[in-house]
């Protein structure tokens, strides 16, 4: 495999962390949100499940797609880099 310039290579796995750490502040804020109102609000929460659900798969996706971007970029791993090219486009 062709060698990439490090600094390049810096700045991909840099950019794959700071979305890995967005990815983790969603779940985080899910988590908050949901605790929250399960203590005020015990009746109205039918509708906000699906929401928190959504919000846990979003953040869980976004951060094991930016995970395996970072390590790709930071190890040059063909395998990982085709795997989140693959889940991008």
């Amino acid at each position: 495999m062709a060698q990439v310039n490090s600094c390049l290579s810096c700045i991909f796995t840099i950019f794959n962390m700071v979305f890995a750490i967005i990815g983790g502040l969603i779940i985080v804020v899910a988590l908050i949100f949901q605790v929250l109102t399960n203590d005020h609000v015990e009746q109205q929460l039918e509708g906000w499940t699906s929401g928190f659900l959504g919000l846990y798969v979003v953040g869980a996706i976004t951060m094991v797609i930016a995970i395996l971007g970072a390590y790709g970029a930071h190890r040059e791993s063909k395998v990982s880099l085709i795997m989140v090219s693959s889940k991008t486009s």
